[in-house]
């Protein structure tokens, strides 16, 4: 396995793609119709489950990884242990801690979100459902609780990594400070693969997107009952311009992020 581990940063973004995006559900035209608005949510608690296991097992698998790299290096004598190798385990075992902490951020601010996206609901149809999807929310997925997570941040505590391969903090400081400055150093160069991760992170965005206003248009059409074919086409018109406009901000988003990579 590789020692590379790339940290998960929590902020609006993660929400909108693998959360619940508030912004988009409290719209009038999306919490107006019912069947709609319950469509999209279910699509979005859906993305809840898939991404979040797959963080743990990263998170699982570095700590084992973690672990063993640390237990062998212990039975090197110190003067004959790879001081790179030290440092650089040490590096990841903090990027590891930062990435704990930021999924149950997430997780913590997932619930205030839903809590949220409810309370309007309720407000807007004078209802009162909010603890009761509550309810079904914490059942179906368990892991909002956050305990598994826990669980792994006491695990990563008791490797005690740098105790054990006795390195001084500021050796690490060092190590952290020349990542960054690699990575910056790609982006100012232009790196290709950097490119293309970007841009095929935006198209994933705007796909998912586009899915929703797609469902929330179909579920529409089923509530409001037909409409004449004049309306229809002028539906269909506005939709592919829609779609025009889209490839065309995809476009000149991944130009003018190559231009300024290659400043």
């Amino acid at each position: 396995m590789s020692l590379n581990f790339t940290v998960l940063t929590c902020n609006e973004a993660l929400h909108k793609e693998y959360g619940f995006d508030v912004e988009y559900l409290t719209q009038n035209d999306s919490i107006k119709y019912q069947q709609a608005f319950w469509s999209i949510v279910q699509c979005q608690t859906d993305n809840l489950a898939p991404f979040y296991e797959r963080e743990e097992r990263r998170v699982r698998n570095a700590i084992k990884l973690i672990k063993k790299i640390v237990e062998d290096l212990a039975q090197e004598k110190p003067q004959s242990r790879d001081d790179n190798k030290c440092r650089l385990i040490l590096l990841v075992e903090s990027n590891v801690r930062v990435t704990i902490e930021n999924l149950l951020r997430f997780l913590t601010q997932s619930i205030e979100r839903y809590q949220q996206v409810l309370r309007y609901y309720d407000e807007f149809h004078n209802e009162s459902i909010e603890e009761e999807e509550m309810e079904l929310l914490f059942s179906s997925l368990t892991f909002l609780d956050g305990r598994k997570l826990r669980r792994l941040r006491s695990a990563l505590n008791s490797i005690d990594a740098r105790g054990t391969l006795g390195i001084a903090a500021n050796d690490t400081i060092v190590c952290i400070e020349r990542e960054r400055s690699s990575k910056l150093s790609r982006l100012r160069k232009g790196d290709s693969s950097v490119i293309s991760k970007a841009s095929i992170e935006l198209e994933t965005r705007m796909h998912k997107r586009s899915n929703y206003t797609s469902l929330l248009e179909s579920t529409q059409e089923c509530t409001r009952g037909t409409q004449n074919d004049k309306s229809t086409e002028k539906g269909e018109t506005s939709d592919k311009k829609k779609k025009k406009t889209n490839v065309k901000l995809l476009r000149k988003f991944v130009s003018t992020f190559k231009r300024k990579l290659s400043t």
